[in-house]
């Protein structure tokens, strides 16, 4: 666990606290609020600081610290439930959302359905939201999940969140191959949702646009086919232009999907068909059509001597 429970917030605690001290405080000095909400988003501010760092537990500390200040301040919670959620704490990381929810409602009832995210006062609530959404699915509570992200996605049609990258994966968890697919057809743009689509398309007895689909993927992320196959990878020479088609992103696969290959025979026997064809490996389509070039000796060592940090994908941000 990220805290003890000891440790944890006690949202009763919390509660009465308020009612006693915070209220009164807040009767007698208007601005009383504002002050301790601005101590607090400094202090996270710092803590968001230390997690770039990569110094978790100690932003942990800072976002702890947050809601001491302001125990009303709801991205305080977000936060703290982003690090029980990379730690792989559920239900903690549900407890810490769902308080973040509660706190975040009032700020939002006056927001017309749609507009959601692009007013910033929205932001507390949506990031609530997609992690009590996340930790849903991650726990098997799969119509659940969906559940929140159809609402999230109705309360910001523009998704800046994502969520539609999600939703062909937990259909297709769900073994609802067609809704599936189309998901992932509308969203095709993410290495993942080609190759998931892909084996939707296999799963149905779909080999011809299967092939299609996978060879797509392919170009889009070269190195997801070999982990699978558990192949050799291509050269690492290449200077990504996208963080998608970069063997982190292809790690992330196979720790979410792989095992999703192999419940069936076919899948791998299939791919391995459409990785080893001529026409993908050794005729028309070479390296120019992956999304990346490849580097130089110079661009090499320079890239090196900046220490230029790779873009991670980020989960419940």
């Amino acid at each position: 666990m990220l805290y003890s429970d000891s440790a944890l917030p006690d949202m009763a605690g919390f509660g009465k606290l308020c009612s006693n001290h915070d209220e009164d405080e807040i009767m007698m000095f208007p601005n009383a609020r504002d002050s301790k909400r601005e101590q607090a988003e400094g202090i996270l501010d710092q803590g968001l600081d230390l997690l770039e760092q990569g110094e978790e537990e100690e932003a942990g500390r800072y976002f702890f610290k947050s809601i001491e200040i302001d125990l009303t301040y709801a991205d305080g919670y977000n936060h703290l439930a982003n690090i029980a959620w990379r730690r792989g704490d559920w239900k903690q990381a549900e407890g810490l959302y769902q308080k973040a929810l509660e706190l975040a409602e009032p700020e939002v009832k006056d927001i017309p359905t749609g507009g959601f995210w692009g007013i910033l006062e929205s932001r507390p609530y949506m990031r609530a939201l997609h992690g009590l959404g996340l930790t849903a699915w991650k726990q098997g509570r799969l119509e659940e999940a969906i559940g929140i992200f159809k609402q999230m996605l109705k309360l910001n049609t523009n998704d800046n969140q994502g969520i539609r990258y999600l939703m062909g994966t937990i259909y297709h968890q769900m073994g609802n191959l067609e809704e599936a697919a189309g998901w992932y057809q509308r969203n095709g743009d993410d290495p993942h949702n080609l190759y998931n689509y892909g084996l939707a398309l296999i799963q149905q007895n779909k080999l011809e646009k299967a092939a299609r689909i996978l060879i797509f993927a392919i170009f889009a992320n070269p190195y997801i086919a070999p982990m699978l196959l558990d192949d050799k990878l291509p050269k690492r020479d290449w200077w990504h232009t996208i963080s998608w088609a970069e063997p982190e992103y292809a790690e992330d696969y196979m720790t979410e999907y792989g095992g999703w290959w192999e419940k069936e025979e076919l899948p791998l026997v299939f791919l391995r068909a459409v990785w080893n064809s001529l026409e993908l490996r050794g005729g028309s389509a070479g390296p120019e059509g992956f999304h990346c070039h490849k580097k130089s000796n110079e661009e090499s060592k320079e890239r090196r001597g900046q220490g230029q940090p790779r873009k991670g994908r980020r989960c419940a941000e």
